[in-house]
């Protein structure tokens, strides 16, 4: 891990899929100490048992794609319906955060980052709780499905941007600098603090 730069509690990536979310991270997990959630792991694992479709198998694009037989549904279908017609629409709109963030404080350092941020109101959850939003953007991503939680989460002011469109190191640095700019943002609200008590 590069020295000059402090891990931040709480990191959710938006975007598209096929943008780089999953890559991100991955490389957060390895380099930096961070745990990687995810609101659709339970999503997932859910599917996989109603499928005998293993875990790793749903990480294949194409096998997500394949529509099941005598199902008549692709993986990738099960798991949106599953995750916002079931979970969202029928359960609780943020039924779905509040597991994640749940599992998020029993972490220790609070190092986490949850790779699959689809829906206004989890990015907003993830602010309200000390986190941050970071978007990566791929310009050449193709839009995979119309289904909603496919729509992309609204940036807001306080949000991270990083273009996915190089190489795979250029996106590790791009991870880097995207982590020594909090550090920098941290360091100017804690001299901005100590400053009003100086005041």
């Amino acid at each position: 891990m590069t020295s000059h730069v402090k891990a931040f509690p709480l990191i959710g990536l938006a975007g598209r899929a096929r943008t780089g979310k999953t890559t991100v991270a991955d490389r957060l997990t390895a380099e930096y100490g961070y745990s990687n959630l995810s609101f659709a792991a339970p999503i997932r694992e859910f599917v996989a048992q109603l499928t005998g479709i293993t875990l790793a198998e749903l990480e294949n694009t194409e096998v997500k794609e394949a529509v099941i037989l005598w199902i008549g549904k692709s993986p990738r279908q099960l798991m949106q319906t599953l995750g916002t017609e079931w979970g969202r629409q029928l359960v609780r709109e943020d039924f779905w955060v509040r597991r994640a963030l749940a599992a998020a404080e029993t972490i220790p350092g609070g190092r986490a980052v949850i790779s699959d941020v689809r829906f206004d109101n989890e990015a907003e959850a993830i602010r309200a709780a000390g986190g941050v939003v970071l978007h990566i953007v791929r310009p050449d991503a193709l839009e995979v499905s119309s289904h909603p939680s496919e729509a992309g989460v609204a940036r807001d002011p306080r949000d991270f941007i990083i273009f996915n469109d190089l190489s795979l190191s250029a996106l590790h640095k791009e991870v880097e600098h995207f982590l020594y700019g909090l550090w920098r943002r941290a360091e100017k609200a804690d001299t901005a603090l100590l400053e009003s008590f100086r005041a």
